[in-house]
This record gives C-alpha cells, structure tokens and sequence, in this order.
C-alpha cells in the first residue's frame, strides 16, 4: 500500500532516492562552507578585539554586541541563500536537458515552500555558526585589549581550539564528499562500457502524434508509411523504423499475458515489459538477426502470424503494428 495523498508519480519513485542522496550531499558542502565562514568570523573577531573592547569599556551591554555580530553573520547567510536561489533557478533548467526528452516535464522553479526552507536554512545557519564567533569575541580581557599592544594580541587558546576543530571538521567533511564524488563519477565512467544492446551512433530521433491533428487510425498508418519511405530517401540514411517507447528514454509499457488453461503461480509476473515496433526495426537499431528475417510490411493482420525470439532472454517479439504514437526512428550511414 502506498499513500497516494499527493497523487501517483512514476519520475517521484524514479528520482526519491537519487535526489535523498544528491541533498545528503549538498548538506554536507553546507557544513564545509558554514564550518570555513565560522573560522573566517573568528580570524575577524581576533582582529575586531580591540574595537569591542573599546565598546564594552564605553559601557555597551554584552548582548547588544553579540546581536550586532549576529546580524552580520545573517546578513551574510540570507545573501548565500539568495544567491543559491538563483543558481538553483538557473541550474535546474540545465539539469533537465540531461533527461530523456520522452520523459514528463519537471518544474525545477522554486515555489514557496522551497523558497521557505531556504529561508529558515539560512537563518539557522546565520545563528548557529555565528554565535560561537560573537560569544568569543565579547570575551576580551578589556584590560590588557586596550594596551597599545593589543593590535599585537592574538586569540585566545580556547578560540585557537575552536579553529582547529574547526579546520579538522572540514578535512573529515571534504574527505567523505570526495570519497563519494569519486564512487560516483566512477561509476558514471563504467556506464560507458555498457552494452545497451543497440548501436547507438547515427541514430536519430523524433516524436510525431497525429491524432492531435485528428488523424484516425488507418489515416495514422498511412501516414507513418508515407513518412518512413519519404525519410528512407534522405541522402546518408541507412535503415528507418517505428516504435511506440524509445531505448533509454525512461517510458516503459506492460500488458498482462492470459495462457488458456495455464493457471499463474501466486508469486509470477504475467505482466511482461512490452513496445509496439514497425518494419526494419532491428536494422535501424543495428541489432543484428542470427537466423530469418525481421518484420516488414506484409507481416499484416491478414498474414500468418510470425515471432522473433531474443536468443538471450527467450522473449518473443511479436508482430503488431499500433499507429498510435510511434516516435519514427532512423539512422544514417
């Protein structure tokens, strides 16, 4: 069971995991930037000693430097988080021209929850890592501050420790995003080993859905017969085929398979993947046939029925053509 509140979305399945583990590790570039900004803070306050001490001698509370220190650090996560807003804007649509061009439309424009949480992370983040820095540096020894050397003072051991833990904190960090930078940009470099079982240099592709036209069925036949032997002429090309669902472009199509008198066992799957693929298929494909024939136009519904076998997997692909919403394919030479 699955709670369907929210509506029902394959590309939410698909990319759930994916997008926990992409912001598991944009939280951790977070920690690094916020654990660097709170060390720059401290290297500030050491140097901004001799001012607050001048300013608690005046007799100014202790809170009111520490909101005035405070404010800065917000002041500068809210223009961070502005500033990713617009990258993330501008990226989003970058991102997208990466996905198969079958797949559904994502929106990456930030609405107002996004823009929320980016808010409330910035202003969390302006106060955790700049009260460390604040409550250390309207700790001076106001005495010894406002010695004519005091321009010479550095921090303190407890702020020199901070720093440190600080600096330790960003090495252990950056070591753990790189170790996962590394598996995955490995792992994108042996993708390109693999086989897709199809060659897919000089292919081409294109959508074309004639009933938004008012094409009816046998009209819509014709129409991808015309079309295929027009483009069939084109100088360079070699091979040009139909399919209802393009190699790797994320869609997938599944009918469920009845056998007269077979009854399913209770864990099988009678709902095999399925595509819908026209003449010359295979050659536009470059999937290569070990013995017989491919599908051609005369395979019609008056033919005799005929199959090809997928030596591999044992699959039968049988011939139908469906006019509905073939996405021609063709390749050239």
């Amino acid at each position: 069971m699955e709670d369907v509140s929210k509506g029902q979305s394959q590309l939410r399945q698909q990319f759930s995991k994916p997008l926990v583990v992409l912001m598991a590790m944009v939280g951790l570039v977070l920690l690094i930037a916020c654990a660097n900004v709170a060390n720059l803070l401290l290297a500030r306050a050491a140097a901004r000693q001799k001012e607050i001490a001048v300013r608690l001698a005046l007799g100014a509370g202790r809170g009111r430097v520490i909101r005035q220190l405070l404010s800065e650090s917000i002041l500068l996560s809210l223009a961070g988080g502005a500033a990713g807003i617009a990258i993330a804007m501008w990226s989003g649509q970058v991102l997208l021209r990466f996905l198969p061009s079958g797949n559904t439309p994502i929106s990456t424009t930030p609405d107002l929850r996004v823009l929320a949480f980016a808010f409330a992370l910035s202003l969390l983040t302006g106060l955790l890592f700049g009260l460390v820095p604040a409550l250390q540096s309207t700790r001076p020894a106001i005495a010894s501050t406002l010695k004519d050397q005091a321009s010479n003072v550095s921090a303190g051991g407890g702020t020199a420790r901070l720093r440190m833990v600080l600096v330790a904190s960003q090495v252990a960090l950056s070591l753990v995003l790189l170790v996962g930078a590394g598996l995955f940009a490995r792992s994108l470099y042996n993708l390109q080993d693999v086989d897709p079982g199809f060659r897919a240099r000089n292919l081409t592709t294109f959508s074309i859905d004639a009933s938004l036209n008012g094409y009816t069925q046998p009209r819509m036949k014709e129409l991808f017969d015309r079309l295929e032997d027009s483009i069939a002429r084109i100088p360079g090309v070699t091979a040009v085929a139909s399919t209802e669902i393009a190699p790797l472009s994320g869609n997938d199509d599944m009918s469920t398979v009845r056998v007269e008198g077979y009854q399913p066992k209770q864990d099988e799957d009678m709902n095999p993947y399925m595509n819908w693929i026209g003449p010359a298929y295979f050659s536009a494909m470059g999937v290569p046939l070990i013995a017989g024939r491919e599908f051609s136009r005369a395979d019609g519904p008056s033919a005799p029925r005929v199959a090809v076998i997928n030596q591999t997997h044992g699959a039968l692909l049988l011939r139908k053509r469906k006019s509905a919403r073939p996405p021609s394919r063709l390749r050239k030479g």
